[in-house]
């Protein structure tokens, strides 16, 4: 889109914004205080004077509905009017004819002006059908559904012109109020590209008209964009007859699947101020916010540009926003081997004892690789999953922490307390200690247990120390 002189909408800026007393939908602007027009024709129509051409294009917001009405005409041969609108953030640059319907698969590829992304089509067109005189209206969300509602002026004098209302459909859940005047015989000429009489233009009153809800353009939470167009009964022989206008000298334009507006001088597209789009901080949720608390502060749940914050969960208007406990619904990505723990707006992981990595990544300690076991010096330690054990050699004995040599026959220590008679520090026979811990050829001493040799022991050191008294005594 290149910047050029073009004829001065609004003497007075405020006009073009404001918002307007109730429309009425009868195909003419007269009464409804539409203000200063929006887009005026630039090009005389290369469609037949006052057959189809399209001379200013007014719009405002009117009680949650966009109004806007195209002056002119559209003949009543089914040339169609093709209308984009650009309400909600996202879109079609690039038209891709989904849903494709009435034929519209000729403009596939067809590309807007830089800034415009289409997210709803309308068709309106009139005619003769085999003696039937009739109006129909297609009303698409791109990429979504589409209505069709035919013969929209029945019963009315001259069914090829009235007022209706039509729907609620699948893609309109209100009714849409239309209505199209057909007596324009003024405006721009039939000249074919010559450059247009503004003036002219600007001062024709009827034409094409229609009140459509809000929340069935997405609930726009800002200012809305409208590109509209004559063609040709197929959708593929497009005329010169667009708002905003063509460069000067244009003619008809023809197949649109190669076009690319942003390649020609101005807008091709007008915009109606919505001053009563959705307003973060409002405490009303719209369809464009995930949430609204009434206040813009970040760190709260619900975030300044009204989307809710990552940890949170915000129901209600006002939005009430809460925190998420993450560990305790399970949908933290802690390590099996970590220990989750909660925090405002999120949570941290922390490897277990016995473990190490930052909390998502967790890896066995090998204490007895790091020599970090606490095992014996005569023990094995034994590392496992975030932890170790410790077991005694063997001719040890404890619980591996603390081991202590096992007593035995050979080991040189007359145990007698296991009954070894002698100990020679082996295991042969014929040396005087036998390979028992026996003495060799002496009488057999009588064994006893460790309780009846303790018994011995006590007795023995009791009369030792009764002599010692006497011995005292008598001194």
């Amino acid at each position: 889109m290149r910047s050029r002189a073009v004829f001065s909408l609004c003497v007075v800026a405020a006009m073009c914004s404001a918002s307007f007393a109730q429309v009425t939908v009868d195909g003419t602007r007269v009464g409804d205080s539409y203000g200063a027009a929006l887009a005026v024709q630039t090009v005389e129509t290369g469609f037949g004077d006052n057959f189809s051409e399209l001379n200013a294009g007014y719009g405002t917001i009117d009680a949650g509905r966009l109004c806007f009405i195209l002056t002119g005409n559209i003949e009543g041969n089914f040339n169609k009017l093709d209308i984009f609108i650009d309400s909600v953030p996202g879109g079609e640059n690039t038209f891709t004819a989904n849903p494709g319907n009435d034929g519209v698969g000729n403009m596939t590829g067809f590309t807007f002006d830089a800034g415009f992304e289409a997210d709803y089509m309308l068709i309106f067109r009139r005619g003769n059908d085999f003696g039937n005189d009739k109006a129909d209206l297609n009303f698409h969300q791109l990429g979504g559904g589409a209505d069709e509602y035919t013969d929209i002026f029945v019963g009315q004098a001259f069914e090829q012109e009235g007022s209706a209302s039509v729907g609620p459909g699948s893609v309109n859940a209100s009714v849409i109020d239309v209505a199209y005047d057909n007596s324009n015989v003024a405006g721009v000429g039939g000249g074919g590209g010559a450059t247009a009489d503004q003036v002219a233009a600007a001062a024709v009153e009827t034409g094409f008209e229609i009140c459509i809800d809000l929340a069935d353009l997405g609930n726009p939470p800002g200012d809305i964009k409208i590109s509209p167009f004559v063609n040709n009964g197929g959708h593929d022989f497009a005329a010169n007859q667009w708002l905003g206008g063509l460069p000067d000298g244009f003619g008809n334009i023809g197949n649109l699947t190669a076009v690319d507006l942003s390649t020609f001088d101005g807008d091709q597209f007008f915009t109606v101020a919505n001053a009563a789009g959705p307003v973060c901080g409002d405490g009303i949720v719209d369809m464009s916010e995930d949430c609204d608390d009434g206040g813009t502060d970040d760190g709260d749940g619900c975030a300044a540009d009204c989307t809710v914050e990552d940890g949170f969960a915000c129901m209600g208007e006002p939005s009430m926003c809460n925190d998420i406990d993450e560990c305790s619904d399970m949908s933290d990505n802690c390590n099996p081997n970590a220990t989750c723990e909660n925090t405002v707006g999120s949570f941290t992981c922390t490897c277990n004892a016995g473990f190490t990595g930052d909390g998502v990544n967790c890896a066995d300690i090998n204490e007895c690789n790091e020599g970090s076991d606490n095992c014996d010096a005569n023990a094995t330690c034994n590392n496992t999953q975030g932890s170790f054990s410790c077991s005694c050699n063997p001719g040890f004995e404890g619980d591996g922490v603390t081991c202590s040599p096992v007593a035995f026959c050979g080991d040189g220590n007359v145990d007698i307390m296991d009954g070894e008679q002698c100990d020679d520090g082996n295991n042969d026979d014929g040396d005087g200690c036998a390979a028992d811990c026996t003495l060799e050829g002496a009488a057999p001493v009588p064994t006893m247990s460790k309780w009846g040799m303790a018994g011995l022991m006590a007795l023995l050191l009791g009369g030792l120390f009764a002599k010692f008294r006497r011995k005292d005594a008598i001194a």
